[in-house]
């Protein structure tokens, strides 16, 4: 009887070892190496977009900033110069012409720039 039982289960067992090799080659790790290669160069590729969009956002920042300060420094002159020519203070006099062409220039190129600034920096979703 022991040996019936254990041809019994030895054949028992050897059925489930073939079984799970069927099994086991059934789910090859081919198909699921694609998925996980697959999925991690998406990952990789979403990483890169991600870094792509923070380093846009930085420069776009750094590109304002040096903007604004610029902008800043010259409608500060401007208020200056306005104040020198309403007042004659140190003998500061231009021509009435003159003084309207640089005031009208320098608000011309300030709107100008900052119209630039928000056209290129910030784009339309709809013009991409």
């Amino acid at each position: 009887m022991k040996g019936e039982y254990s041809d019994l289960l030895s054949g028992y067992l050897n059925k489930e070892k073939t079984v799970s090799k069927a099994r086991f080659f059934d789910k090859w790790p081919y198909v699921t190496e694609k998925k996980s290669v697959t999925k991690s160069a998406e990952e990789k590729r979403k990483e890169l977009e991600n870094e792509d969009y923070a380093q846009d956002i930085k420069l776009k920042k750094k590109t304002l900033n040096r903007l604004f300060w610029f902008l800043g420094i010259e409608s500060l002159l401007i208020f200056i110069f306005t104040w020198y020519q309403a007042t004659h203070w140190l003998n500061f006099s231009l021509e009435e012409w003159s003084f309207k062409l640089l005031l009208s220039s320098t608000i011309l190129q300030i709107t100008y720039m900052l119209q630039m600034a928000i056209k290129y920096l910030f784009p339309n979703k709809d013009s991409k």
